[in-house]
């Protein structure tokens, strides 16, 4: 069950988004109200939130994300009748200055996030932290390479590789001992 959930989730808070912005654009045809930019912006993300959808499916939570956060914050919108609240004060020495957001958005965002919560903060991990598999293999992947570079050199260069390490990198030092202990 909660596998389900998490599967259909995002297509479940896309699907009421375009639902909701469908109804809107029905209002305002019907009582000849005027699109606003903010409005045509969010069903603008809809459509290309489905499109991705559809073509390149593992871009999907990174986009329906930052819809919902665009939304949430009411610099899109995606409906007429979605109350706005709006947070304001006047700094010292500034104009007027207020923060608004969409109390709906931001629920389907919070619920959203909590849904991918496990894959959210896989993916946060991942982006400030190396694994030591990946990097042994980009370390072996390196010596290999330097390998087959070194193959031609005589032994007498490879040694002098080995004893001046300061100038070359240590996956070539140690690719010209691998040769040199090959030789022998």
């Amino acid at each position: 069950m909660r596998q389900a959930l998490k599967k259909y989730l995002g297509v479940s808070l896309l699907t009421i988004l375009s639902i909701m912005t469908l109804h809107g654009f029905i209002v305002a045809m019907v009582y000849s109200y005027i699109l606003e930019w903010t409005f045509c912006a969010g069903a603008l993300s809809i459509f290309v939130v489905w499109i991705i959808f559809f073509v390149e499916r593992k871009w999907f939570n990174y986009t329906l994300t930052l819809v919902l956060l665009l939304g949430a914050t009411n610099i899109i919108e995606f409906s007429y009748w979605l109350l706005t609240f709006s947070v304001s004060w006047t700094p010292p020495g500034a104009e007027f200055t207020s923060i608004k957001y969409n109390p709906l958005i931001l629920l389907f965002f919070i619920v959203f996030v909590i849904g991918n919560f496990t894959r959210i903060m896989g993916i946060i991990g991942s982006l400030f932290s190396r694994s030591d598999d990946a990097e042994k293999d980009r370390r072996s992947n390196a010596i290999q390479n330097y390998v087959t570079k070194l193959e031609q050199k005589s032994d007498s260069e490879l040694q002098e590789i080995i004893e001046n390490p300061r100038l070359y990198q240590p996956e070539f030092v140690e690719a010209a001992q691998l040769l040199l202990e090959r030789n022998c």
